[in-house]
């Protein structure tokens, strides 16, 4: 029996573009959640069986639309705090990837794309007096995946 080889944590990030000209990538310090969905909207079709009208109809499923969006959580921290209070009071899209740094054999690569940041959140609890962060960043549009070289 071979064991599964797992995926680290380090080896997959939420990255958000600067927006200069030559734009250059960064994760946010203090995230220590991750989550990305994918999100498939369907459409639903009730087919009737023509040889036996009263049988009971079957379902055809046609996908309608496709988008990604990653969740996040983790600290609140100084470094960041400029960049998440910047685009949360102006809105917007912003490029951002979500990399993954695999081999491309293993699924390695970069889905980047413009995206707006749909929820954000700020918290604290007295009792251990960090303040915490959670979101999501949404797709908008064509997103375009490059596999690692």
């Amino acid at each position: 029996m071979a064991t599964a080889t797992s995926v680290g944590f380090g080896t997959q990030a939420l990255l958000l573009g600067d927006g200069a000209t030559s734009e250059s990538f960064s994760a946010p310090c203090g995230i220590t959640n991750l989550t990305k969905t994918t999100n498939v909207n369907i459409a639903e079709t009730q087919v009737p069986d023509c040889a036996d009208v009263d049988a009971l109809m079957q379902i055809v499923l046609d996908e309608v639309s496709r988008n990604h969006q990653i969740s996040f959580s983790g600290l609140l921290t100084t470094e960041a705090l400029a960049t998440w209070d910047a685009w949360d009071r102006a809105g917007g899209s912003k490029n951002i990837q979500w990399f993954r740094d695999l081999t491309s054999g293993n699924g390695g690569g970069t889905l980047a794309g413009a995206a707006y940041l749909t929820a954000f959140e700020e918290q604290g609890q007295r009792e251990d007096g960090k303040w915490q962060i959670s979101g999501t960043v949404r797709f908008s549009g064509a997103e375009t995946w490059t596999p690692a070289a």
